[in-house]
């Protein structure tokens, strides 16, 4: 199976006999191979590039997993987060654990933290993608354990958890792109008009609702973006079959989170048994106003139709979120693994710091360590020297410990 040279290779659906490695555990599969299609500047990693047989490399990976190799956070809460969202784990398998020193038995640095070298953007989507899985752990944690704060708490955590989601996937787009010397048409590569075109239908679409928005919200309008996030990331996900139900899903979230976080509190109703119902995302613009929502407590047929459980809602909203980004994840992991094996391009290994033993010739594969379980989280690390001394006085502070 070839690309054509230069050819656009869009995130479209995953075939999932065919990449079935990539939602398991472990797996030593031969992958298809592309022709050259061109490198446009990925930093290379020259500071520490190890080379291995690519067999071994494969099953290696296989092994890691978050409860055996993760950080404290995703030993902790792998269990509650990864039902029906394996894709994390994947990625941060096949993607990140590579640009760390968990690849590298010779090192006593801690094995979470990168390797020396890893360029900032291969740092930043390793970040996103680990910042997902702990918005998502902290929300389900606030649904478990629940308080007066926690529908605050859930839905900004799950707006957040889109915010990184979508950062991620455009960073590994345009690294895709990079390494295979192509171009997005919605950032590079708009011609003027096209560029004005959009700036008309932004005109023609929110302009006459300018003078309404301010009366009803009272607040300054968004910026004018042209292009939109959104026209970005339909360009990442062309053709796939769960890009529209994710800006469903996505913006009906952040109408209710927008709702609860940024404007007056949203009204809820109770019943006998002190059961509190909260509109659902579809149906908050229509209760914005708290008459409009006692106006409903008597009308079983309309509480029915738009209003739910306020635990039920988060969860409901928790899954589908969850649900959808899954399948978002396996479109990537395809790109991913088409990339990072392919006979006829290297940019993507190179930016990693790997090479593959090529038929048994003169250099000496790395032996990969087996992986390890780590206590402390990714993003912290430990302050050298520190023994309780005050920053401030020099004194001795008791109270951290």
């Amino acid at each position: 199976m070839a690309m054509e040279v230069g050819a656009p290779q869009r995130l479209g659906p995953v075939n999932r006999s065919r990449y079935r490695w990539l939602y398991a555990e472990t797996a030593t599969t031969k992958r298809p191979t592309f022709t050259e299609g061109g490198n446009r500047g990925i930093m290379n990693n020259p500071n520490q590039t190890l080379i291995f047989k690519e067999e071994d490399f494969r099953e290696w990976l296989g092994k890691n997993t978050f409860a055996k190799s993760g950080d404290s956070y995703e030993q902790k809460y792998h269990g509650l987060v990864l039902a029906g969202f394996r894709g994390n784990e994947t990625f941060w398998r096949c993607f990140v654990v590579p640009l760390t020193n968990r690849i590298n038995a010779d090192n006593t640095d801690s094995i979470i933290h990168f390797r020396e070298g890893v360029d900032d953007r291969l740092q930043f989507i390793c970040g996103a993608n680990y910042s997902l899985f702990v918005h998502l752990a902290m929300a389900e944690e606030l649904i478990n354990n629940w308080t007066d704060g926690s529908l605050d708490g859930i839905y900004a955590r799950l707006a957040s958890s889109l915010d990184v989601f979508e950062a991620l996937v455009i960073q590994f787009y345009l690294l895709m792109n990079e390494c295979q010397g192509m171009k997005s048409k919605a950032i590079e590569e708009l011609q003027r008009e096209e560029f004005l075109k959009l700036a008309a239908q932004y005109y023609d679409e929110k302009y006459p609702e300018l003078h309404k928005y301010y009366i009803a919200i009272g607040k300054k309008v968004p910026p004018i973006l042209v292009p939109t996030k959104v026209s970005i990331l339909e360009e990442c996900f062309v053709g796939h079959p769960k890009r529209a139900e994710y800006f469903t899903v996505s913006g009906q979230i952040r109408t209710l989170r927008n709702a609860i976080v940024h404007d007056v509190r949203v009204g809820m109703l109770r019943d006998g048994a002190e059961k509190i119902l909260i509109p659902k995302p579809s149906a908050v613009p229509y209760y914005r106003q708290w008459s409009k929502v006692l106006a409903v407590a008597s009308n079983h047929a309309k509480i029915g139709k738009d209003f739910c459980e306020v635990k039920t809602q988060c969860w409901s909203d928790l899954q589908n979120l969850k649900r959808v980004i899954n399948e978002l994840y396996g479109t990537m992991l395809e790109r991913f693994e088409n990339e990072f094996y392919s006979k006829d391009r290297s940019a993507l290994r190179n930016a990693f710091g790997i090479k593959f033993q090529i038929n048994g010739g003169g250099e000496f594969p790395v032996t990969l360590p087996e992986p390890q379980s780590h206590k402390s989280a990714s993003y912290g690390t430990n302050f050298p020297g520190w023994s309780g001394q005050s920053l401030v006085s020099g004194t001795n502070n008791t109270s951290r410990q």
